[in-house]
């Protein structure tokens, strides 16, 4: 590709889809139809933008950036545009010789008036000695004859800078190079009467800046470095978000790192010009949201910017057709689960901003037999970066930002203890299912913010029984159990499908699941329970269980009763068990496996009753509503006491 100044006839409209804008909508919306159908010559940008060639039709049009619509910009004479070579960043979707439609009415605002006719020069057009050195110079051109009120001075200074590096590296021609930045200067509006750019004034500034440039030369390959560029001012913390990691930077390694914009410091030229309101985690959204917040209930309108934190997968996908070998794998493992796991990972991969209320539970009874090898494609699909790998302690933990991710995978979930397995499946049922839509994030050194609850839990296993704790009445869990061993596969398997996947597997399994047909698959909808579900439910249930039920039952299933009670009616090995200190915390939650919850007296600060002139918990039918769960409560006081005495 190489760069090049417009024809005085040729207006392009350039659509840009970057920074929270979309022109391309913003296009279909003025003219009326899709910019598919639109008939001119159009250009696909390396940043999935597209410039349209129009005809000016003897008008005088001027460069100008969200003039029109936020993400329409329009280059005109002395604007430069950068045309296809085939190197596959930038490519024409029409041809070049289609006809130049004349300029749409709605482009009006961008006609030049007078007040914009300041000092001119002619439009050069230029060709360095690369083309990539040509894109960089064409972006900083227009970016400076497009520069708004308030920000000429800045833009002209930094994108002279910038073109000055790549000067000094031998990747652009001086003289060419500042003739051209020169030109682009004379296109600014005079924004201030009183003081308008002189040809001198910018002429002097370019070479001044491109200059100093030149004293730091860049050849390329310092774009795997940080430049300013990729920086965004988070005011809430008075820090800088890296745009490529997202991390923080404090202003003083920004400071330390770049020299400054004309007389100001880089961190306050970030926060001057590229500073955050807020930042969150939404997948779907643009790394730049314009006019909301997110609040802990969800979206509200209002004025400022969000940073995005989610960045999208970059992956090249293949032929579907031809995912068949993972498939197969697939189905070795999981056999009749395939189907269910297969349209999990296409419900993550194709909408990733949609929650999906269930959880997988992948389990076998042996390691070694290919679960992590099955799960790589997908982690491939949606962005390394979006695939988080964590295990239950550290989902028990305070800090909690690992779950900013597409697919979150616990690791090998065992035998936690009977408490420790309750609590993480209570722990779990936040994240597993919505709502609630907003999550808030705690991350060391940085301050609690929201985030969209989006995140796909997949939970791997090697225990069946003493794994995690699932009851029988659970509606978030998928469990799919693999009887295979390491030995049923062949000497050479694992070579051969790994060298598969990185010669065209990946790609393939990507287009496979970016394709699959998900439309009845409801992502809100309990999941089946397979027999691997009862198989973990049956293995929770603990003999203490069978014998609560029992007590229960020689008590006539009350509708409110107390461990007292079910003590006097129960053989002296379980009453000993109910009585020790150190199974009380499991005592409640063998009552609701019998059907029975805890109801708190509303008319004491600790919750508990006083029966018999003794404070206890009294436990209710959990099918009675809260009104009836009471009434119950106090008819057992007065049952107990007589009906002068309800323990209040």
């Amino acid at each position: 590709m190489w760069a090049r100044a417009l024809p005085e006839n040729v207006l392009v409209i350039d659509l840009d889809r970057k920074h929270g804008k979309n022109g391309v909508a913003e296009f279909e919306r003025l003219q009326g139809c899709a910019v598919e159908q639109y008939l001119a010559p159009k250009v696909q940008t390396g940043t999935a933008g597209i410039h349209v060639y129009t005809d000016q039709m003897g008008q005088d049009y001027k460069n100008t950036r969200d003039v029109i619509a936020p993400g329409i910009d329009t280059r005109a004479e002395g604007g430069y545009v950068i045309i296809p070579s085939g190197d596959g960043l930038y490519h024409w979707l029409t041809s070049p010789d289609t006809a130049l439609p004349a300029a749409s009415a709605w482009a009006a605002p961008a006609l030049r008036q007078a007040t914009d006719h300041g000092p001119r020069a002619e439009a050069r057009a230029f060709q360095g000695q690369s083309a990539f050195g040509n894109a960089i110079l064409a972006k900083a051109c227009a970016a400076i004859a497009a520069a708004a009120a308030g920000e000429q001075e800045d833009t002209l200074s930094l994108k002279s800078l910038i073109v000055g590096h790549f000067v000094g590296g031998g990747v652009l021609d001086k003289e060419p190079a500042i003739a051209a930045l020169v030109a682009a200067g004379f296109q600014m509006k005079n924004f201030d009467t009183k003081n308008p750019w002189t040809p001198a004034g910018v002429e002097k500034k370019v070479k001044k800046c491109v200059e100093r440039g030149m004293k730091d030369p860049r050849d390329g390959s310092e774009l795997t470095r940080a430049s300013l560029e990729d920086f965004y001012a988070y005011m809430p913390q008075h820090s800088y978000i890296y745009i490529p990691t997202r991390e923080h930077w404090p202003a003083s390694s920004i400071d330390g790192k770049f020299r400054k914009v004309g007389k100001v410091k880089a961190s306050k030229w970030l926060d001057q010009n590229r500073a955050v309101n807020q930042m969150t985690w939404a997948p779907g959204e643009e790394m730049l949201i314009h006019n909301r917040v997110m609040t802990e209930g969800g979206w509200i309108e209002k004025e400022g910017i969000i940073f995005n934190l989610y960045r999208p997968a970059i992956v090249e996908p293949g032929d579907a057709t031809r995912a068949g070998r993972w498939l197969e794998h697939v189905h070795r493992l999981f056999g009749e689960d395939a189907e269910h796991i297969v349209k999990w990972f296409a419900q993550r991969v194709q909408h990733p901003e949609v929650k999906i209320n269930h959880a997988l539970v992948l389990g076998s009874e042996k390691q070694g037999i290919g679960k992590d090898v099955m799960l790589e494609p997908v982690k491939r699909t949606i962005g390394p970066w979006n695939f988080g790998e964590v295990n239950p302690q550290q989902v028990l933990g305070r800090f909690n930002g690992f779950f900013k991710r597409v697919i979150l995978r616990i690791n090998e979930a065992r035998d936690l203890g009977d408490t420790s397995r309750y609590q993480f499946y209570d722990h779990m049922k936040t994240y597993i299912a919505s709502p609630p839509d907003v999550l808030r994030v705690d991350e060391k050194n940085t301050k609690e913010y929201s985030i969209l609850n989006c995140v796909g839990i997949i939970i791997t296993t090697n225990y069946k029984t003493t794994g995690i704790y699932l009851p029988a009445e659970d509606r978030r869990h998928y469990v799919a159990w693999s009887n295979l061993a390491p030995g049923d596969f062949s000497e050479g398997y694992w070579n051969s499908f790994c060298q598969w996947y990185e010669v065209e597997g990946f790609n393939h399994v990507a287009a496979y699941l970016r394709e699959y047909d998900i439309s009845a698959f409801d992502p809100k909808a309990p999941p089946p329970k397979t027999r691997a579900f009862w198989d973990i439910v049956d293995a929770n249930r603990a003999p203490e269980d069978a014998e609560l039920a029992d007590a229960l039952d020689a008590l006539g299933n009350p509708e409110a009763t107390t461990i007292r009670h079910v003590i006097n009616h129960s053989p002296p090995a379980f009453a000993q068990w109910l009585q020790e200190k150190r199974n009380r915390r499991e005592i409640p939650h063998r009552f609701e496996k019998c059907g029975y919850v805890q109801i708190r007296s509303p008319d004491r600060q600790d919750g508990l009753w006083r029966v018999c002139g003794v404070r206890q918990m009294i436990y209710v039918l959990s099918t009675l509503s809260c009104k009836d769960q009471i009434i119950a409560a106090k008819k057992l006081i007065q049952d107990e006491e007589g009906p002068d005495d309800l323990g209040l």
